[in-house]
C-alpha cells in the first residue's frame, strides 16, 4: 500500500490551523485583547462619545481630528467605557439583534466589534476596573465579565438574596446604576423603589448590604481611593447607614415568626444633597444644592465632583470641590448632563443640545466653552481616555 502523500492542499490546511489556533492562544493571553491584529496608538488626550448610533473620537484640546470608530451602520452603539490603558473600549449595542449586549474593540477606525455576551436580557453601564475585568448591568443585576476567559458571573443580587433577605429592597424593580471600588470588593447600586432610589453598598465578602439615602433619583461616581461622591437628588441622607443585611439578620430570618423591620419611605423634594461616604461607610454631607441634577462625574484626584442641571432655573454645569474648603460654583450657564473630567481635572467635557462641549473647571470671564461635536449630528456619551492612554 502506497503511503500517504502530503499534498501542498493539505499542507496549507494545516498551516491555516495552526495560524488560526495560534491566534485564539495570543487573544485569551493577551487578556481578549485585539492589539496583535490592530495596532493602537495613543489614545491620550482623546474623548470618545456616541453619534447616531456609532462611537466615534476627537482630540479633548481641540475638537480636531474627529473619527468613527464603529461607523458600519450596525444597530446602535453606546455607554463606551475605556481599558485602563486607553487602548480598548466596552461599549453596549443592538447590532446583533433586539437585546443589548456586551462588546469591545480598540479605539482605532475599522478595527473589529467583538460580542462578549450573548443572552435574553439587556446589558448596560460597562464599567473597567485595573485588574481588567468588566462589570455591567445584566437584566438589573450586576455582573463581571473576564475578557482573558470569556467568563461571565453573576454579582448582585443573586436568586436567593433577591428571594429572600432582600426581597423588600428589590420589591420595586432591580438596580438603576452602580459602581465598583478599583479593588472589585464593594458595589454601590441604586436601587428602584416604590418612589424613588435607594442607595445602597454590597460587600461580598461581609456578606453585608447597607443602605445610605433615598432620593427621586440617586447619581454617584467612586473615587480611586475607593470613596463614594453621591447626590440625594430630592431626597436625604440617613443620619448613619442602615443595616438591611449582615450575617446577624440572616440567621434572624431563620427565626420563625421574624418580621423585618420596614424600608424608611421617601419624601419627595426640590433640593438635594452632595455626600462622601468613605471606606468605613462613614457619611458626611459635602453641600446642598437648590436643584436636581442630571448627572455627576468625579475629578480623578478625587478632589472635585462636577454635577449637571437642566432646570431651568439653575442650568449648567456646578464644580464643587471635595475638601470642605469652598462650596464651589457653575463653570458653566446652560443646560447641562453628562459630566466627565478630564484627567487632569483641568476640564469637564458635557452634553448640552445635541452638542458635546469642554469647559475649564477654572474659567476666565473672557473663556467660552469648546463646542466639540459644531452640530454634526446627535452627540452623547463623552469620555475622557486615561491619562496613560497606551
Amino acid at each position: 500500500m502506497r503511503p500517504k502523500l502530503i499534498t501542498p492542499r493539505k499542507l496549507i490546511l494545516g498551516l491555516v490551523a495552526v495560524l488560526i489556533a495560534t491566534g485564539l492562544f495570543m487573544w485569551q493571553q493577551n487578556g481578549g485583547k485585539l492589539d496583535f491584529i490592530d495596532p493602537v496608538p495613543s489614545t491620550a488626550g482623546k474623548i470618545a462619545f456616541v453619534r447616531g448610533g456609532d462611537l466615534y473620537m476627537a482630540d479633548g484640546a481641540t475638537g480636531e481630528n474627529t473619527i468613527a470608530l464603529t461607523n458600519d451602520a450596525r444597530g446602535a452603539d453606546a455607554e463606551p467605557s475605556w481599558s485602563e490603558n486607553g487602548g480598548q473600549l466596552a461599549l453596549t449595542s443592538d447590532r446583533n439583534g433586539v437585546v443589548r449586549q456586551l462588546y469591545i474593540t480598540n479605539a482605532v477606525p475599522g478595527a473589529k466589534v467583538a460580542v462578549l455576551t450573548n443572552s435574553s436580557t439587556t446589558k448596560e453601564q460597562p464599567e473597567w476596573v485595573p485588574e481588567g475585568d468588566i462589570y455591567f448591568l445584566d437584566g438589573g443585576k450586576i455582573a463581571k465579565l473576564t475578557p482573558k476567559t470569556a467568563d461571565t458571573d453573576a454579582i448582585f443580587p443573586t436568586a436567593e438574596q433577591k428571594r429572600k433577605a432582600l426581597a423588600d429592597l428589590f420589591g420595586a424593580g432591580g438596580i438603576s446604576r452602580f459602581a465598583v471600588s478599583p479593588d472589585g470588593k464593594r458595589f454601590y447600586a441604586a436601587v428602584k423603589q416604590e418612589q424613588g432610589e435607594m442607595l445602597i453598598v454590597f460587600v461580598p465578602e461581609e456578606n453585608t448590604v447597607a443602605a445610605f439615602g433615598l432620593g427621586e433619583k440617586v447619581l454617584f461616581r467612586m473615587t480611586s481611593t475607593g470613596d463614594v461622591i453621591a447626590v440625594i437628588c430630592g431626597g436625604e441622607p440617613f443620619p448613619q447607614p442602615l443595616a438591611i443585611m449582615t450575617p446577624e439578620t440572616i440567621q434572624q430570618m431563620n427565626t420563625p415568626g421574624y418580621v423585618p423591620p420596614p424600608l424608611p419611605k421617601y419624601s419627595a423634594g426640590d433640593t438635594s444633597v452632595v455626600v462622601k461616604i468613605d471606606a468605613q461607610f462613614a457619611i458626611q454631607p459635602v453641600t446642598p444644592v437648590p436643584f436636581l441634577p442630571n448627572g455627576i462625574a468625579v475629578s480623578a484626584d478625587g478632589t472635585r465632583a462636577a454635577i449637571t442641571s437642566d432646570n431651568t432655573e439653575f442650568p449648567g454645569v456646578f464644580v464643587i470641590p471635595l475638601d470642605g474648603t469652598d462650596k464651589g460654583g457653575p463653570v458653566v450657564l446652560q443646560s447641562a448632563s453628562e459630566p466627565a473630567f478630564a484627567p487632569d481635572g483641568t476640564h469637564v467635557a458635557y452634553v448640552s443640545g445635541d452638542d458635546v462641549f469642554i469647559t475649564k473647571t477654572e474659567p476666565t470671564p473672557t473663556d467660552t466653552p469648546l463646542n466639540l461635536t459644531k452640530g454634526q449630528g446627535k452627540n452623547t456619551n463623552p469620555l475622557w481616555s486615561p491619562a496613560k492612554g497606551k
